[in-house]
């Protein structure tokens, strides 16, 4: 090759390494670099000529990844081959670390023995962080398949055991057995509180959607959760007047609660108060910006306070993230927080959380409030309750699972109500050919039809008769459930809210 062709050569290869956005570097046998592109500098914060000054190009690797490129390139020498590609940790000059693609080009001299070799390293740190979100998205996705395959079986259980402690509780034996039936209550409460995470986190489709009494929310679970915390543990209420009904889904809201005043409680040693406050507050654009309060307008703010340990910066930071839990092994699954965001963002509300170690942790939530229609339906909707919540009307029970369609006619029976049973939607209009009841309590996910289509079923024939349905699965078609003139009840159950669901079903309209 002439001269001054060699020279353009070489001035155009020089020209595309050192203004190429990727690293590219010689190194020769013994593995000292011998020549690398100012791509360096701006990738890894070392110039080029410190580069060079070190004994060994394997050296700006983190360990684990320096061996496992000296184990790649040993084995592709070993096969004969030439070129070897490998992803590896970089190390910068500040100590942190990139991860790169390596391409690596092998060169033999004339007896076959390895020489240098070229490489080229390219930036795919946020490549591998999509990638490792995906597989974080896949993992979710896998476990909500898993927990919508398991709720319905395992919320059937809860709802029997559940209503069958509440029933025993009514007629104690003695204040020994008593206070053995309450425990078992409470555990089979958080359970269930256990499940309604694992399905609130993992489903993609929102609940629906109404006007939601806040403070007589919190004061139908005053006791539960004074139950939950313990003696040791005060909890101070402090409700805001003319605070309207928030848009969001009660039982939902409920949870949010119940994760909320646990954390407070787990956050406390010994002795300590939890407040909860609830107030009508009006949030501004940048409000909603700067402080994660969601939407602008006029919102129902729900704050659980506690006088805790409190957290680091480093922890706050991470505390919404899934899976994340400070508490020792098998006593958190990291999912609470995460879900009580994912259901207030579901609202188009917002929340917000500040902690100083050795003062204690604040959460806040703002849902926003029910406006025009949602006031009137909440006004309409308010139903007296009171003990008296039994009747004398005619109830079908349509269930496949036998325990749960004996504990759910036996509380409907002693509340006072006729009762007949079917144990498949086939049996149930062979039973409404010879009886047609005043309401129909049915689960979702029956053998042969779903309890949704046996519901439009029925009405055409009975436009007049009233419907429960009873749901404790994840794959719910939520839109098409909420669209059914009827009550939705989720599983697991209290024999009083079943007890509410029907009365309300029957008396409306």
């Amino acid at each position: 090759m002439p001269y001054d062709e060699l020279r353009r050569s070489e001035a155009l290869y020089r020209q595309l390494a050192e203004n190429s956005r990727d690293i590219i570097w010689l190194v020769d046998h013994p593995g000292r670099v011998t020549y690398v592109s100012p791509a360096c500098e701006r990738l890894l914060g070392w110039t080029p000529e410190a580069q060079r000054a070190r004994p060994s190009g394997l050296y700006m690797l983190t360990p684990e990844s320096a061996e496992n490129a000296g184990r790649l390139i040993a084995a592709t020498v070993a096969a004969g081959g030439t070129s070897v590609t490998y992803e590896a940790e970089h190390i910068r000059s500040d100590g942190s670390t990139i991860w790169c693609e390596v391409h690596q080009a092998l060169i033999y001299d004339d007896q076959g023995k390895l020489a240098s070799t070229v490489g080229i390293s390219r930036d795919v740190s946020e490549q591998r962080a999509l990638r490792e979100q995906l597989i974080a998205a896949q993992k979710m996705e896998a476990i909500g398949t898993l927990a919508g395959g398991v709720a319905h079986d395992f919320n059937n259980f809860l709802t029997v055991i559940i209503s069958s402690l509440e029933l025993l509780a009514d007629d104690p034996v003695d204040a020994a057995s008593t206070a053995l039936l309450r425990g078992a209550l409470d555990a089979a409460e958080r359970s269930a509180a256990l499940t309604g995470q694992l399905l609130s986190f993992s489903r993609d489709e929102p609940a629906a959607l109404r006007a939601v009494d806040v403070n007589g929310l919190v004061e139908q679970c005053e006791a539960m959760l004074r139950r939950l915390v313990g003696e040791r543990i005060r909890i101070e209420l402090d409700l805001g007047r003319d605070l309207g009904p928030a848009h969001a889904n009660e039982s939902q809201l409920q949870q949010v609660l119940l994760n909320l005043v646990v954390n407070a409680r787990d956050a406390i040693d010994g002795d300590g108060t939890i407040r909860i406050e609830t107030a009508s507050v009006e949030v501004d654009p940048e409000a909603a910006d700067q402080s994660g309060a969601g939407a602008p307008g006029r919102c129902a703010m729900i704050s659980v306070s506690d006088d805790g340990h409190g957290m680091e910066e480093h922890v706050r930071r991470r505390a919404l993230d899934p899976f994340f839990s400070t508490k020792l092994k098998g006593q958190g699954t990291g999912l609470g927080l995460p879900m009580v965001r994912r259901i207030v963002e579901q609202c188009g509300g917002g929340m917000s959380l500040q902690s100083e170690p050795g003062v204690g942790t604040t959460v806040k939530i703002h849902v926003p409030c029910a406006v025009g229609d949602h006031e009137q339906a909440l006004a309409s909707e308010a139903i007296e309750i009171t003990d008296a919540l039994g009747g004398t009307e005619s109830v079908l029970v349509v269930e496949d699972e036998a325990v749960v369609r004996g504990i759910a006619a036996r509380v409907l029976e002693q509340a006072g109500y006729k009762v007949s049973v079917a144990a498949e939607p086939a049996l149930a209009l062979e039973v409404l050919d010879d009886h047609v009841p005043d309401l129909m309590l049915t689960d979702l996910v029956m053998p042969g039809m779903y309890g949704t289509e046996l519901i439009a079923r029925v009405r055409e024939g009975h436009p007049s008769m009233r419907f429960v349905l009873m749901s404790g699965y994840a794959d719910t078609d939520t839109a098409r459930v909420h669209e059914l003139p009827g009550t939705v009840l989720s599983k697991p159950f209290h024999s009083r809210e079943l007890l509410r669901a029907v009365r309300g079903a029957l008396e409306d309209g």
